[in-house]
């Protein structure tokens, strides 16, 4: 029997204001994490990033340091972009599942969408 030793979490990260490209949110969040958990528990995190739409973005990390992610994602907001974290899922198939079921409820109530 295959035993999997990490679970990995997807948050979704919604950015608000200017624009930032994928290679400067993933130096961002590296060099926060690091100066606040240290370079070990990066390694452990596992951190990976895809980016979706221009101020869509995916981060990938293991379930043991979603908190902390968490974290460093509220502490890299300064006066130019602010960015929210809108799903936590364990799947891809998950965050986006849950972002069709938002849009038919946005359609519903009429409100428009960005």
């Amino acid at each position: 029997m295959v035993v999997k030793l990490h679970r990995y979490r997807y948050l979704k990260l919604e950015i608000y204001g200017n624009e930032l490209s994928l290679k400067l949110l993933i130096q961002t969040l590296r060099k926060k994490y690091s100066l606040v958990f240290g370079e070990i528990a990066l390694a452990k995190s596992a951190l990976h990033v895809l980016q979706l739409t221009s101020n869509n973005f995916i981060i990938r990390v293991t379930h043991l340091h979603r908190n902390q992610i968490e974290a460093v994602v509220q502490l890299i907001g300064d006066n130019t972009y602010i960015p929210v974290i809108r799903r936590v899922s364990g799947t891809i198939k998950g965050i986006t599942k849950k972002t069709e079921e938002q849009n038919i409820i946005m359609n519903i109530f009429g409100e428009e969408e960005e």
